[in-house]
């Protein structure tokens, strides 16, 4: 064993994960105890390495570079404490980067693409929040590395997602950016999902997997699927028509052909519904939709395709068309409803999804979890966008319940 890298590494570890260390203090002393190295004291006990780890640190001692402090009668048998008390000198014998030249180096490249992106977006103000910590806690955010190379890939892909409006095929995306067809896949999507995922789980503890969180960015691998049920009919960019009229099961529609439609005509239709999830959507086709009705799928927060689709929607509406979105009494359910509100329907209003439903389903509900859960309806009724559901989220909060609407079908 190379004990000189092995004690000063160990030393440098200690030193990067300390108080001293963000304080930017080089003139300290890091104590190092040896006794706890399990694998290192096992080598002790053979004579030949005992005495070649002496010979290296009384070395290093020599150079004013570690302190040794033996146990008194012991000298140069037994340590009882090992310091570093020349933290430069350190690095520079092992010809490692100062973590502070690293965490600098990575700020520097974050800011540079920081200052091309819309700043009005979620992931932007997320993105400002990890620079900025690591900044005042020298350190890189989990997910990002000390590879300025694999950074810089990273910062390339959530500048293109950061205020996309379109579908981003992961194959198309990657050639594009990176001149390779496989470079996200194999070198930036994991580590990208990892930030997304932390984004996500802030602003809402409701789990989705890694296809649904990039979808919402509008990154996927093959076109998104899109589901709704009702008398409409679709003209292309070339002319053609399409009738979805009397198909009482339900019709599909894909992102690419999305892109490619000219206008949605919608003259029968009375009222829109909007619904979040899967089961629910297809138990209301069967139990509950009007022949004069459009049901759309619609999911959790919806991606640029989908969002497209909903402008078409929007567009051939007649403008005394009700408009209705049914999701879970949840925080993650008050948030797709007012992003469809705010950014589309602005007259949709929230369908089985307010206090009266909480209380005649009270035996239903279940708790909602975590204090940091909580913390967020308390947040929620802070903010004008959620007043609509205001008499809901204090009902939850008093009672430590929420509702999933799958438990409304029967």
């Amino acid at each position: 064993m190379n004990y000189e890298v092995f004690i000063l590494s160990r030393f440098l570890d200690k030193y990067e994960r300390s108080t001293d260390y963000q304080k930017g203090n080089l003139d300290c002393k890091v104590l190092l105890n040896v006794d706890k190295l399990e694998d290192f004291q096992n080598r002790m006990e053979n004579f030949t390495e005992k005495e070649a780890f002496f010979q290296v640190i009384r070395n290093l001692e020599s150079k004013k570079i570690i302190e040794i402090k033996w146990v008194k009668y012991e000298k140069n048998n037994r340590i009882e404490k090992l310091y570093l008390i020349n933290i430069p000198k350190a690095y520079q014998l092992l010809k490692r980067k100062p973590k502070q030249d690293a965490v600098d180096q990575f700020t520097h490249l974050f800011d540079q693409y920081l200052s091309t992106m819309v700043t009005t977006t979620d992931l932007y103000s997320y993105l400002k929040e990890l620079k900025e910590a690591s900044v005042i806690n020298k350190r890189i955010p989990i997910g990002f590395s000390e590879d300025l190379d694999l950074d810089k890939k990273m910062f390339m892909f959530f500048a293109l997602i950061n205020s996309n409006t379109k579908e981003l095929k992961e194959r198309v995306l990657s050639v594009s950016l990176y001149q390779d067809s496989k470079c996200f896949e194999r070198y930036v999507k994991s580590k990208a999902l990892i930030i997304l995922r932390q984004l996500h789980q802030k602003q809402n503890e409701e789990k989705i997997d890694d296809v649904e969180l990039l979808e919402l960015y509008g990154v996927t691998r093959w076109p998104e699927v899109m589901e709704f049920c009702g008398n409409i009919s679709v003209t292309m960019e070339d002319g053609k028509q399409i009738s979805y009229y009397g198909q009482s099961y339900g019709s599909y529609i894909n992102s690419e052909m999305i892109s490619h439609i000219k206008c949605i005509e919608e003259d029968t239709i009375y009222q829109v519904m909007f619904i979040e999830n899967k089961a629910n959507y297809i138990w209301y086709l069967s139990h509950v939709k009007r022949s004069d009705e459009l049901v759309v799928f619609h999911g959790g927060v919806y991606s640029p395709s989908k969002g497209k689709l909903f402008h078409l929607i929007k567009e051939g509406l007649g403008e005394d068309t009700n408009i209705y979105h049914w999701s879970d009494i949840d925080a993650g359910g008050f948030r797709i409803f007012t992003r469809l509100q705010n950014n589309i329907f602005s007259q949709v209003r929230p369908y089985q999804m307010d206090e009266e439903t909480l209380i005649a389903n009270k035996t239903k509900c279940i708790p909602l979890g975590s204090a940091s859960y909580k913390k967020i309806l308390e947040q929620m009724l802070t903010e004008g966008k959620y007043k609509g559901f205001k008499d809901a989220i204090q009902y939850m909060l008093e009672n430590d319940v929420k509702l999933e609407q799958e438990t409304l079908i029967e």
